[in-house]
């Protein structure tokens, strides 16, 4: 998200890798769209390649007791599409505690980034 919304602005951004580039003043529907979209396509990614290469695919995201009751908050919090900053400030912790949290999450549960670990936190509670 940006104030900037030049064509040479966008340009620059989507050339170091950004997957939207969205300008404010902003719709909150807008955003919504804009996730629920990078979401799919990281999963459709990631199903596409384990079928590339033969892999199985994950299990689903359970609670279980591989993840402590604060780092199911914090991946909950996660799928909201909270900042670490407002996860801290939610859960009274430290910045630094809650990127250990998602960093142990993400090792546990074999993922490669917040965006994996919010996809399967909102599928799991579709399932729930």
């Amino acid at each position: 998200m940006t104030a900037k919304d030049e064509t040479a602005d966008r340009i620059h951004g989507f050339r170091t890798g950004v997957d939207a580039y969205l300008t404010k003043p902003f719709e909150p529907e807008e955003l919504g769209a804009v996730v629920a979209s990078i979401l799919q396509r990281v999963e459709r990614t990631h199903s596409g390649l384990a079928r590339l290469f033969g892999e199985k695919q994950p299990d689903e995201f359970q609670r279980d007791e591989e993840l402590t009751d604060a780092e199911w908050r914090v991946a909950e919090a996660v799928a909201r599409g909270m900042s670490n900053k407002e996860i801290a400030k939610e859960l009274n912790l430290s910045l630094r505690t809650i990127e250990g949290h998602i960093s142990r999450i993400l090792d546990k549960k074999n993922l490669s980034n917040r965006v994996e670990l919010a996809l399967k936190v909102a599928q799991h509670k579709k399932n729930e």
